[in-house]
């Protein structure tokens, strides 16, 4: 089906968006690694995912887009993944009784397999300073280990593949 604009058949391009505000991407930085990590902190740590970004603008937003793999012992148990803005955690949930606050949370229904664990989040960081946005992880048992990018119960075997993680941020236009 033919998309229809002022009453024109074709393509979009940009001088047919006149007035409308579409947004641009201004930068795009990336930190990966393929490594495995492991905590048993129940403090949130650094997972090695860290871009800085200098925003040419305040009123410019700031996407952040990651995804990696975690697993834990058993099902008993749980790990959490937070985006940190400088030393701060943002888009987290909000405060329940004790429940902790985190980007994502991972509990399986069986130990040992990695799980997904992912996000995006559009920022308004408001500044035009170098601005460092990274992924933290943490155990949510004490003495209980969390792993990025591998099985708990190691690499032994192509049932137990090791995976990549990545932390993608966009500077987006006003």
């Amino acid at each position: 089906m033919p998309i229809v604009l002022n009453g024109s058949n074709g393509n979009i391009t940009a001088s047919s968006l006149t007035g409308i505000s579409t947004g641009k991407i201004l930068q795009v930085f990336q930190s990966a690694f393929t490594d495995a990590k492991s905590t048993n902190s129940t403090s949130l740590v650094d997972s090695g995912l860290s871009v800085s970004i200098t925003p040419s603008s305040t009123s410019n937003k700031i996407l952040i887009i990651y995804g990696l793999y975690m697993s834990v012992n058993s099902d008993e148990y749980s790990g959490s993944t937070s985006i940190v803005r400088g030393s701060t955690a943002i888009f987290i949930g909000d405060a329940i009784s004790s429940s902790g606050r985190n980007t994502s949370f991972m509990w399986p229904n069986s130990g040992r397999d990695p799980h997904f664990v992912g996000h995006q989040f559009l920022d308004s960081p408001s500044t035009t300073s170098a601005t460092t946005y990274k992924i933290q992880y943490r155990s949510n048992y004490s003495n209980q280990t969390v792993y990025i990018g591998r099985s708990t119960i190691g690499v032994a075997g192509t049932a137990h593949s090791t995976t990549p993680a990545s932390l993608t941020v966009m500077e987006v236009a006003a």
